[in-house]
């Protein structure tokens, strides 16, 4: 077999305005990979797909506190495992408006807990914000199960924080002491 039978295919190989050649399509392919911009394969993840059942605070809901707190989102399935947790911890992100907000993913150890993912926002939600979580489709489930499509939260804080600031005082006159 010569070494030239076995490599990468080349964009002179199956140039597509070239009619002499063959179209992208009949090109040969190296180990079955194709270019980027024709995968049309699907992910690594069975077809059956799961889904995000509940989320603290709910999606639509107003008027939720300010500050920091931790949010909840709860699935159908297990999706805390060891084997996925690493790869599922990177897939939520979290913005108020159009500015991103840094979390802090984690999950529970309890076996009844096991369906649960916790966001804590490092910093604390903005007032009056509308805040979007968003769980990416290639979250996935112990079972290897695929979310399918990218779940969106979607809630609105208050208008002016939730933390009450006490003003300090100022003493008018000065003490001295003897």
């Amino acid at each position: 077999m010569s070494r030239l039978r076995k490599r990468v295919p080349h964009w002179d190989d199956c140039h597509p305005w070239d009619h002499r050649r063959s179209p992208w399509d009949d090109c040969p392919s190296w180990d079955d990979h194709r270019r980027p911009h024709h995968d049309d394969r699907k992910p690594p993840c069975e077809e059956r797909l799961f889904s995000l059942v509940d989320s603290v605070p709910a999606n639509g809901a107003a008027g939720v506190r300010s500050g920091r707190f931790t949010l909840t989102l709860t699935f159908d399935e297990n999706v805390v495992d060891n084997g996925v947790w690493a790869h599922n911890r990177n897939k939520i992100k979290m913005w108020a408006g159009t500015f991103r907000i840094p979390i802090r993913v984690s999950h529970s150890t309890a076996s009844g807990q096991r369906r649960k993912v916790f966001i804590t926002p490092i910093n604390g939600l903005p007032a009056n914000s509308k805040i979007t979580i968003a769980v990416a489709a290639d979250f996935r489930s112990s079972s290897g199960h695929c979310l399918g499509k990218t779940a969106i939260i979607i809630f609105s804080t208050v208008k002016f924080a939730s933390v009450v600031r006490r003003p300090r005082r100022r003493r008018l006159f000065p003490t001295t002491e003897e």
